[in-house]
Protein backbone atom coordinates (compact mmCIF):
# COMPACT_ATOMS: atom_id res chain seq x y z
CA UNK A 1 0.00 0.00 0.00
CA UNK A 2 1.40 3.39 -0.91
CA UNK A 3 0.18 6.88 -0.23
CA UNK A 4 1.27 10.38 -1.13
CA UNK A 5 4.01 11.19 -3.54
CA UNK A 6 7.63 12.24 -3.71
CA UNK A 7 9.78 12.10 -0.60
CA UNK A 8 6.85 12.26 1.82
CA UNK A 9 5.20 9.07 0.61
CA UNK A 10 5.21 5.87 2.60
CA UNK A 11 5.17 2.19 1.75
CA UNK A 12 3.89 -0.60 3.93
CA UNK A 13 5.90 -3.71 3.17
CA UNK A 14 4.01 -6.95 3.34
CA UNK A 15 5.26 -9.87 5.39
CA UNK A 16 3.44 -12.55 3.39
CA UNK A 17 5.15 -15.41 1.63
CA UNK A 18 6.32 -14.53 -1.84
CA UNK A 19 5.08 -16.69 -4.68
CA UNK A 20 7.53 -17.65 -7.39
CA UNK A 21 5.68 -15.54 -9.97
CA UNK A 22 6.00 -12.18 -8.22
CA UNK A 23 9.73 -11.88 -7.65
CA UNK A 24 12.71 -10.93 -9.73
CA UNK A 25 16.19 -12.37 -9.35
CA UNK A 26 19.37 -10.33 -9.16
CA UNK A 27 22.82 -11.93 -8.79
CA UNK A 28 25.86 -10.06 -7.47
CA UNK A 29 29.43 -10.81 -6.48
CA UNK A 30 32.62 -9.16 -5.30
CA UNK A 31 36.28 -10.11 -5.48
CA UNK A 32 39.61 -8.36 -5.06
CA UNK A 33 39.35 -7.20 -8.68
CA UNK A 34 35.79 -5.89 -9.13
CA UNK A 35 32.14 -5.99 -8.15
CA UNK A 36 29.56 -7.30 -10.58
CA UNK A 37 25.85 -7.83 -11.08
CA UNK A 38 23.62 -9.82 -13.41
CA UNK A 39 19.90 -9.21 -13.94
CA UNK A 40 17.59 -10.52 -16.63
CA UNK A 41 20.29 -10.93 -19.30
CA UNK A 42 22.01 -7.64 -18.46
CA UNK A 43 25.29 -7.37 -16.59
CA UNK A 44 27.62 -4.71 -15.24
CA UNK A 45 31.00 -4.63 -13.56
CA UNK A 46 32.98 -2.05 -11.64
CA UNK A 47 36.71 -2.86 -11.74
CA UNK A 48 38.79 -1.53 -8.87
CA UNK A 49 40.90 0.84 -10.96
CA UNK A 50 41.40 4.59 -11.00
CA UNK A 51 38.96 6.32 -8.63
CA UNK A 52 37.62 2.95 -7.42
CA UNK A 53 41.00 1.43 -6.49
CA UNK A 54 40.35 2.25 -2.82
CA UNK A 55 37.62 -0.42 -2.74
CA UNK A 56 40.33 -3.10 -2.80
CA UNK A 57 41.26 -2.07 0.75
CA UNK A 58 37.71 -2.54 2.08
CA UNK A 59 36.44 -5.75 3.64
CA UNK A 60 34.86 -8.44 1.48
CA UNK A 61 31.57 -7.81 3.30
CA UNK A 62 31.69 -4.14 2.31
CA UNK A 63 32.45 -5.05 -1.33
CA UNK A 64 29.66 -7.65 -1.47
CA UNK A 65 27.12 -5.12 -0.18
CA UNK A 66 28.53 -2.44 -2.49
CA UNK A 67 27.89 -4.80 -5.44
CA UNK A 68 24.25 -5.12 -4.38
CA UNK A 69 23.87 -1.36 -4.07
CA UNK A 70 25.49 -0.86 -7.48
CA UNK A 71 22.98 -3.34 -8.93
CA UNK A 72 20.02 -1.65 -7.26
CA UNK A 73 21.17 1.77 -8.49
CA UNK A 74 21.70 0.43 -12.01
CA UNK A 75 18.28 -1.20 -12.34
CA UNK A 76 16.23 0.85 -9.82
CA UNK A 77 13.78 2.15 -12.42
CA UNK A 78 13.23 -1.34 -13.86
CA UNK A 79 12.76 -2.77 -10.37
CA UNK A 80 10.41 -0.05 -9.14
CA UNK A 81 7.35 -1.49 -7.42
CA UNK A 82 8.67 -5.06 -7.42
CA UNK A 83 9.93 -7.73 -5.10
CA UNK A 84 13.51 -8.73 -5.71
CA UNK A 85 15.49 -11.72 -4.54
CA UNK A 86 19.13 -10.73 -4.11
CA UNK A 87 21.37 -13.75 -4.64
CA UNK A 88 24.69 -13.37 -2.85
CA UNK A 89 27.40 -15.86 -1.89
CA UNK A 90 28.24 -14.02 1.33
CA UNK A 91 26.15 -15.40 4.20
CA UNK A 92 26.98 -12.51 6.54
CA UNK A 93 25.70 -9.93 4.06
CA UNK A 94 22.54 -11.95 3.45
CA UNK A 95 21.91 -11.83 7.20
CA UNK A 96 22.65 -8.09 7.39
CA UNK A 97 20.24 -7.30 4.53
CA UNK A 98 17.45 -9.45 5.94
CA UNK A 99 17.86 -8.21 9.52
CA UNK A 100 18.80 -4.61 8.72
CA UNK A 101 21.56 -4.48 11.33
CA UNK A 102 25.33 -4.82 11.52
CA UNK A 103 27.97 -4.04 14.13
CA UNK A 104 30.08 -2.37 11.44
CA UNK A 105 29.47 1.38 11.03
CA UNK A 106 30.67 1.19 7.40
CA UNK A 107 28.25 -1.63 6.59
CA UNK A 108 25.42 0.27 8.30
CA UNK A 109 26.07 3.29 6.06
CA UNK A 110 25.56 1.05 3.05
CA UNK A 111 22.48 -0.60 4.56
CA UNK A 112 20.87 2.78 5.30
CA UNK A 113 21.51 3.87 1.71
CA UNK A 114 20.12 0.60 0.38
CA UNK A 115 16.94 0.97 2.45
CA UNK A 116 16.61 4.59 1.31
CA UNK A 117 16.95 3.53 -2.33
CA UNK A 118 14.43 0.72 -1.90
CA UNK A 119 11.94 3.06 -0.24
CA UNK A 120 12.43 5.69 -2.95
CA UNK A 121 11.68 3.19 -5.73
CA UNK A 122 9.24 0.96 -3.79
CA UNK A 123 11.50 -2.08 -4.08
CA UNK A 124 11.10 -4.91 -1.60
CA UNK A 125 14.24 -7.07 -1.20
CA UNK A 126 15.22 -10.31 0.40
CA UNK A 127 18.71 -11.74 0.31
CA UNK A 128 19.22 -15.41 -0.52
CA UNK A 129 22.52 -17.14 0.11
CA UNK A 130 23.92 -19.36 -2.63
CA UNK A 131 27.28 -20.99 -3.10
CA UNK A 132 29.91 -19.37 -5.29
CA UNK A 133 29.66 -22.31 -7.67
CA UNK A 134 25.93 -21.56 -8.12
CA UNK A 135 26.69 -17.88 -8.74
CA UNK A 136 28.85 -18.50 -11.80
CA UNK A 137 27.85 -15.54 -13.96
CA UNK A 138 28.36 -12.86 -11.31
CA UNK A 139 31.41 -14.68 -9.93
CA UNK A 140 33.14 -14.83 -13.33
CA UNK A 141 32.42 -11.15 -13.96
CA UNK A 142 33.75 -10.00 -10.57
CA UNK A 143 36.98 -11.89 -11.28
CA UNK A 144 37.13 -10.37 -14.77
CA UNK A 145 37.15 -13.91 -16.16
CA UNK A 146 35.42 -13.23 -19.47
CA UNK A 147 36.34 -16.61 -20.96
CA UNK A 148 34.42 -18.37 -18.16
CA UNK A 149 31.58 -15.85 -18.51
CA UNK A 150 31.28 -16.61 -22.24
CA UNK A 151 31.20 -20.36 -21.54
CA UNK A 152 28.49 -20.01 -18.89
CA UNK A 153 26.33 -17.68 -20.98
CA UNK A 154 26.83 -19.28 -24.40
CA UNK A 155 23.11 -20.13 -24.62
CA UNK A 156 21.90 -16.83 -23.17
CA UNK A 157 21.64 -13.48 -24.90
CA UNK A 158 23.42 -11.00 -22.65
CA UNK A 159 24.05 -7.28 -22.78
CA UNK A 160 26.50 -5.17 -20.83
CA UNK A 161 25.06 -2.03 -19.24
CA UNK A 162 26.84 0.86 -17.56
CA UNK A 163 26.98 0.57 -13.79
CA UNK A 164 25.14 3.34 -11.98
CA UNK A 165 26.68 4.39 -8.70
CA UNK A 166 25.17 6.46 -5.91
CA UNK A 167 26.08 10.12 -6.29
CA UNK A 168 26.87 12.52 -3.49
CA UNK A 169 27.02 9.80 -0.88
CA UNK A 170 30.13 9.10 1.13
CA UNK A 171 30.80 5.47 1.94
Amino acid sequence: MTSGGGYNSFLLLSADIWSSSDKLQLFTDASNQAVSAYFNGQWCILPFIHEFAHLRATSINFRELYAIIMALCTWAKSLSGTRVLLYCDNLAICHVINSGVSKSPDIMKLIRFMFYLCALFSIECRAIHLSSSDNGIADSLSRLDFIRFELITSNIITCQVSAVLPEYYEF
